[in-house]
C-alpha cells in the first residue's frame, strides 16, 4: 500500500516513519491489526466528527498516536478517551490540533 498524501503539517511530521498513518474513513488492509481496526471504528463513531475535521492515527505496538486537526476542542479529548478504552492500548499520544474558533468559520461551515 502506498503512503497516503499528507494533509496537515502534523501528519507530515510522521511521514518519514516506517508505518504510514491511517485515515478512519479508508478501509484498512486485510492484515491490519485488531487495535487498528478498533481505533478506526471508534473514531468514525464519534458523534461530533464532521467533514471539517481531519483525523488520522498510527499504531506502534500498544501505542496509538492520534494526528490531525479538529474544529471542536471536545472532539480532541473525545478521540483520546475512546482510544484509551480499547483493550490492548497501553498509551495514547494525542497530537490532534484544535483549529482556532471563529464566528466567520462557523458561518462558512453552516452554509
Amino acid at each position: 500500500m502506498q503512503p497516503k498524501p499528507c494533509i496537515s503539517p502534523i501528519i507530515a511530521k510522521y511521514r518519514g516513519r516506517r508505518a504510514t498513518y491511517n485515515d478512519p474513513f479508508v478501509r484498512g488492509d486485510a492484515g491490519e491489526s485488531r487495535i487498528a481496526q478498533e481505533v478506526r471504528q471508534q473514531l468514525v463513531m464519534l458523534p461530533y466528527y464532521g467533514i471539517f475535521d481531519d483525523l488520522a492515527f498510527l499504531v506502534e505496538g500498544d501505542t496509538v498516536i492520534l494526528l490531525g486537526q479538529v474544529s471542536r476542542p471536545t472532539l480532541k479529548s473525545d478521540a483520546e478517551n475512546v482510544v484509551k478504552g480499547i483493550e490492548g492500548v497501553g498509551h495514547v499520544v494525542n497530537n490532534i490540533e484544535v483549529l482556532p474558533l471563529s464566528p466567520m468559520d462557523d458561518q462558512t461551515r453552516a452554509t
